[in-house]
């Protein structure tokens, strides 16, 4: 008579603990990809907002510093903004400017708000805060924004 051999295995109870490890683990990479993927969403965000920024920034430093009825850009037409605190609002009624619904090349069809504040704090200076602002996909309000301070050059005489 052959005696019962002891046959080597896993028993349900661990074949089931084993799956619970394994299930725990790809639940947390999931999770773990989800926050990826939205981050990289917000970086793409902040990047094209960004650019927008800048390029409002440069557009305005080329403009001539005493025309402002030409180019109204340059206008400050919220004195109640005029502070450094201020300069940096984005509510409609606390700007200077703005473009509601631009893309990330500046044109409408997107879901960037484009604000820009001037201040004239003497004749020969202007202080200019561009923000670009828009919402997330969790509903909170993201911006960035970018400040310079013009100077009127100064044209000298040749006698």
């Amino acid at each position: 008579m052959n005696p019962l051999k002891k046959e080597s295995g896993f028993t349900l109870i661990e074949v089931l603990i084993g799956l619970f490890i394994i299930m725990v683990g790809l639940l947390a990479h999931a999770a773990f990809t989800v926050t990826v993927i939205r981050e990289n969403n917000n970086s793409g965000n902040y990047t094209e907002a960004s650019a927008l920024a800048q390029d409002k920034l440069e557009e305005l430093i080329n403009l001539p510093f005493t025309n402002n009825t030409t180019h109204a850009f340059l206008k400050d037409v919220n004195a109640g903004n005029n502070s450094a605190a201020g300069l940096l609002t984005i509510t409609a009624a606390d700007v200077d400017h703005r473009e509601v619904g631009i893309n990330e090349f500046g044109n409408f069809g997107g879901f960037y708000t484009r604000t820009w504040n001037v201040w004239d704090v003497a004749a020969v200076r202007k202080d200019i805060a561009v923000i670009v602002s828009w919402q997330s996909a969790g509903g909170s309000v993201k911006k960035t924004s970018y400040t310079t301070t013009l100077m009127r050059k100064r044209i000298e005489k040749s006698e």
